[in-house]
């Protein structure tokens, strides 16, 4: 009979989550014993140090979202939008030109990161920031669908 022991797994989960997550990742095991089989079931709690990234092979760090069943890789808007949440000073918005051009290009439509900063010519890093302070005020929402992530004014 080959198999895994519980205690082998528990380790090399631990190893990752010490090993290639930057900030580290806290992770809970919880084992239970089901019909002469062993479950481990992991469980990483929700950090308050947001993002964590993980580090791959080529030392880039990557972050990622859970949607539904799938790991999906964090776009630079959610990044924006972590970053956001950890600014207690950013509590206002300010109705500037550029505000009003991107909810114009997006009115009544879904559309990429890409498409957004072509039709406003707003560069791109100023249209990162806009989204993510238009999401945590409610005014743009994002979904992701066909493998893309899609953002639109909120109704």
């Amino acid at each position: 009979m080959s198999g895994v022991r519980s205690e082998e797994e528990i380790y090399m989960m631990h190893q990752a989550a010490y090993r290639y997550c930057r900030p580290e990742a806290s992770i809970k095991f919880d084992t239970y014993h089901i019909e002469g089989r062993t479950i481990v079931v992991a469980t990483v709690p929700l950090s308050d140090k947001r993002p964590i990234c993980v580090v791959s092979e080529d030392e880039k760090p990557r972050a990622y979202i859970r949607i539904a069943d799938e790991n999906i890789v964090a776009s630079p808007v959610h990044l924006a939008i972590w970053r956001e949440s950890q600014n207690p000073q950013g509590t206002m918005m300010t109705y500037t030109d550029n505000v009003r051009k991107l909810l114009e290009v997006m009115q009544g439509q879904q559309l990429t990161l890409n498409k957004i900063v072509r039709l406003s010519a707003i560069p791109r890093h100023k249209v990162i920031t806009l989204l993510a302070r238009l999401i945590r005020f409610h005014l743009v929402k994002w979904e992701y669908a066909e493998q893309q992530f899609l953002f639109s004014e909120n109704e």
